[in-house]
């Protein structure tokens, strides 16, 4: 909530009435890629990893204190999640509901500007690791495949597969580098 610390007093007490307090002990799930958003969460307390590929268990980011995470749950009437958010340790979080964020709206209006913008800006990175992850996989033999492998007929699936057989995760930064 450090972002709107300098909104003043009137606001913090106006968002203040509307959030809700949740513990997520680690590895618990925040939400789920593909579920239906309803609420975001201000951190707290604790570490949450924004995981774009579960299978791989590919994390794209790191949050910690001060930042929230969700926010594109409140402009979407049922849109789904476009990441994971897992805990990475303890977690404690204000939650503010579609409900809620609706009431801080009708007395803030031009809150609603900032945090799009924040959510447009990470739904980009988003799409962006998952196109990276996905060209790398296909193309790349990260997960020792014979190189005369025919790679037409392996699917982002059976190559993820092979990694759950051989890598606990991925790394970004090795997604970063071009294939050799």
């Amino acid at each position: 909530m450090a972002g709107f610390a300098s909104r003043g007093g009137e606001f913090l007490s106006a968002i203040t009435e509307v959030l809700s307090f949740q513990a997520f002990p680690q590895s618990e799930w925040l939400t789920r890629k593909g579920t239906i958003g309803r609420e975001m969460f201000f951190i707290l307390k604790g570490q949450v990893d924004i995981i774009v590929n579960e299978q791989l268990m590919f994390v794209m980011k790191t949050l910690s204190v001060g930042d929230f995470v969700g926010e594109g749950a409140l402009f979407q009437k049922q849109g789904k999640t476009n990441a994971s958010v897992l805990a990475r340790e303890s977690c404690d979080t204000m939650v503010l509901t579609k409900d809620g964020f609706s009431q801080v709206l009708a007395r803030y209006p031009d809150i609603a500007d900032s945090i799009a913008q924040i959510g447009n800006e990470r739904r980009r990175d988003t799409q962006a690791a998952i196109k990276a992850l996905d060209r790398r996989l296909s193309t790349a033999d990260l997960f020792g495949r014979p190189s005369n492998c025919d790679r037409s007929k392996s699917t982002i699936a059976d190559v993820a597969n092979a990694a759950l057989m051989r890598r606990p995760s991925v790394d970004a930064s090795r997604l970063a580098r071009k294939p050799s």
